[in-house]
């Protein structure tokens, strides 16, 4: 699943990794510039400038270190430097004797940045070091986070293993930490929910001393070990049955505040019958396997916001931190425990980040805060900030992603894709009738998609030309090479084709030609991963005795 993919390659990015920390290279070459550079513009959200440096960087690369190969192949090439000795430090005096200055500073770069003792001061384990670091792991870190922003996950992951792949080689030291920052805790945390077999026991354990090995090796080499974090922590709890898209919404503007959002399965919600546990975390889990400072509060620190000793606990955990309790506007009003007189630790202490539904109650928070809304009896005393669900939002609820699942609808516009597939495969959701539904047989006969052209439509051709159709251009569209057609026939209409799709594949690269709006290719590639199906005309005829044939089709 690729959610369990991105964890894979997250997880390798330190199973492998060889960290040596050095003083910075003197010599600040032409790969490293475009480096920085692109990172700088990553930075400041300048992403296509960004992308554009990253890869001269690569390029770079790849020049400079072929021509290094070349001089010092070269170089090493006159007998009297063959057999002046085997290793890289007998060779050097003939190398100032024979003036060969480009050689003797490749040598020198490397021997500031690694020490001889790395390369076994071995001139063949130099060369060999030099020809794999052609690869440029820091870079393509960048440029994944860049298509991660884009909605690209395919290629993000592509560009994810090079950067695992040659993970061994990677040399500027800051990037390492930085790697680390970005999703070290959220490796941690995906762990705890992971299924482990025999073998993945074994995995799981070398990528741990990996990590241990690389925080050590930090901690000796340049000093304390030190992650930032935002001061400010959101405890979001629910039954999440299941995390949709308009959850993800909701932590992903608190993130945007500036919060750690923490995300707490609700078990004191008996009332509702929901999915098991263990399913819904599955689910919570692939939803924010890929947001940064989100994650899934630990199961065994039980919270009951009616609990007292419960809240003090909490308060505990995020002691230093500015803490915020996060609760839809319906939950202040109704829950029992905002109605209770404040106690030490009660619920009304604490700050809060209350959201609605704009459509469902207009006018109903007030913008100064919670001291005029109606909690009941007794007011929040602690810091309240409001926020408003987007409109797009507001209409996703269970109830409707039960029904379009019991349909087998693409819900894909309501939860996480990879949810969705997990939803679909596991049958989860569905809702069993009181009475079973007695099927009845019907002349319909739908045909895959395959290559018909123009002859698809040619017996609707008078009823379209009525309706305003351009047949020429219907024609050309479906005889084009890349379009396939699925087609529905009326079995008492002796096997009439009533009804046709004309559909043809989009590449993501080619979404800014087709459409000619930036705004619309990067909308539909916030949405869709890699190709995508474009329907180029719905066509059916309202002479048939099937009903609801644009539905149907």
């Amino acid at each position: 699943m690729k959610f369990a993919r991105n964890f894979i390659v997250f997880f390798a990015l330190f199973s492998l990794v060889n960290f040596s920390f050095c003083e910075e290279d003197v010599f600040f070459v032409d790969d490293l510039k475009f480096y920085y550079q692109g990172k700088t513009d990553f930075e400041e959200l300048n992403y296509g400038s960004a992308l554009k440096k990253l890869n001269a960087a690569k390029t770079e690369r790849i020049k400079k270190n072929q021509n290094e190969i070349r001089i010092l192949e070269n170089a090493l090439k006159p007998a009297e430097v063959k057999y002046a000795g085997p290793l890289i430090s007998d060779k050097i005096p003939v190398l100032k004797e024979r003036e060969d200055y480009d050689a003797l500073k490749i040598i020198s770069r490397y021997e500031k940045v690694f020490t001889l003792e790395y390369f076994e001061d071995s001139p063949e384990k130099l060369l060999d070091y030099i020809k794999k670091s052609e690869s440029f792991p820091e870079a393509d870190y960048l440029i994944s986070q860049i298509y991660i922003i884009e909605g690209e996950y395919d290629i993000a992951i592509d560009y994810l293993e090079k950067a695992y792949m040659a993970s061994d080689i990677l040399s500027v030291p800051e990037e390492k930490y930085e790697i680390y920052c970005h999703c070290g805790k959220k490796i941690m945390t995906l762990y705890e929910g992971m299924e482990e077999t025999e073998l993945g026991f074994f995995y799981n354990a070398a990528v741990l001393n990996q990590i241990y090995g690389f925080i050590s090796g930090y901690e000796l080499e340049i000093g304390d070990f030190q992650v930032p974090e935002p001061q400010k922590a959101a405890f979001f709890p629910g039954t999440f049955d299941p995390f949709s898209l308009s959850h993800k919404a909701i932590a992903r503007e608190i993130r945007d505040m500036g919060c750690e959002v923490y995300l707490a399965l609700d078990e004191f919600s008996w009332s509702k019958k929901t999915q098991p546990r263990l399913q819904r975390r599955k689910i919570l889990s692939m939803s924010v396997a890929d947001e940064e400072n989100m994650y899934i509060f630990p199961d065994d620190i039980p919270v009951n916001i009616a609990n007292p000793n419960d809240l003090a606990v909490l308060k505990e955990i995020f002691r230093g931190k500015e803490l915020f309790f996060v609760a839809g506007s319906d939950v202040i009003r109704n829950a029992s425990c905002y109605r209770a007189e404040p106690a030490e630790n009660s619920i009304h202490s604490f700050n809060h980040i209350i959201f609605r539904r704009e459509s469902q109650e207009q006018g109903s928070l007030p913008a100064d805060g919670p001291k005029s809304l109606d909690t009941g009896r007794y007011p929040i005393t602690g810091k309240v900030i409001n926020l408003t669900l987007e409109e797009y939002y507001e209409d996703i609820s269970s109830t409707r992603i039960r029904e379009n699942i019991d349909m087998n609808r693409d819900i894909s516009n309501l939860i996480d894709t990879v949810a969705q597939n997990y939803i679909y495969e596991n049958s989860l959701y569905l809702r069993e009738p009181a009475y079973k539904h007695v099927l009845q047989a019907q002349e319909i006969e739908l045909e895959p998609f395959g290559k018909r052209g123009s002859k698809a439509v040619a017996r609707l051709e008078d009823e379209l030309r009525a309706r305003g159709y351009d047949m020429e251009k219907v024609y050309a569209y479906l005889d084009r090479e890349d379009v396939s057609t699925v087609v529905l026939r009326d079995g008492l209409q002796k096997g009439r084709i009533v009804a046709a799709a004309g559909v043809s594949r989009l590449d993501s690269i080619d979404f800014l030609k087709t459409f000619g709006d930036q705004d619309i290719a990067a909308f539909i590639r916030s949405k869709a991963a890699g190709a995508v199906a474009v329907i180029g005309g719905i066509f059916f005829s309202r002479n048939s005795s099937i009903t609801n044939l644009g539905q149907t089709i």
